[in-house]
């Protein structure tokens, strides 16, 4: 006996093929017919079905998983003294730039100061700014240095007009007894 798909020799007694796994069909002795009565009707014969195998795709594997790619970090180097070196510099002049612009705003209100600290406080706020990652420190002290001395040369103008109002008074001569 063969098989109906493949062609493989099949032993005697199989139901399925060892090659390719198709059902066999099993081929029964004839046996002597018995005539119904007349009443009863005949009973179809029994026909050996051919059963086709499944397609080749699925007798094999599942398709594997697509590989889910693994997150590598990024490797960093460490910074270089230089660069930390020019960082420090940098939170420095930020410091500095904070601490000349609290002192120049408390001293800005009195006249004829000699703005030094609002100019140190500028000038290290954009030094250090420039130099530093952290800016914030820096321009605090910025803004500090600038509110200073706009109010440094207000107070100024002003007690420089008062004086010249007093000091006119002073001269001038009202001829009217």
């Amino acid at each position: 006996m063969f098989c109906y798909n493949c062609g493989n020799k099949l032993a005697d007694g199989v139901r399925f093929c060892e090659k390719c796994g198709a059902p066999v069909a099993v081929a029964t002795a004839p046996e002597e017919t018995v005539q119904p009565a007349a009443s009863e009707q005949p009973a179809a014969p029994e026909i050996p079905t051919f059963i086709p195998p499944e397609p080749e795709a699925a007798a094999q594997e599942a398709p594997a998983a697509p590989e889910i790619p693994t997150y590598i970090p990024p490797q960093y180097a460490a910074p270089s003294e230089a660069d930390l070196a020019a960082e420090r510099s940098g939170k420095i002049f930020s410091i500095l730039s904070l601490i000349a612009g609290c002192i120049s705003i408390f001293l800005g209100w009195i006249p004829f100061m000699m703005l030094v600290p609002e100019i140190l406080a500028i000038v290290f706020g954009i030094v250090g700014m420039k130099k530093s990652k952290q800016r914030g420190m820096g321009i605090a002290g910025l803004i500090l240095g600038i509110v200073a001395l706009l109010v440094t040369i207000l107070m100024t103008v002003l007690v420089i007009a008062l004086a010249a109002g007093v000091m006119g008074e002073a001269f001038s001569y009202s001829y009217i007894y």
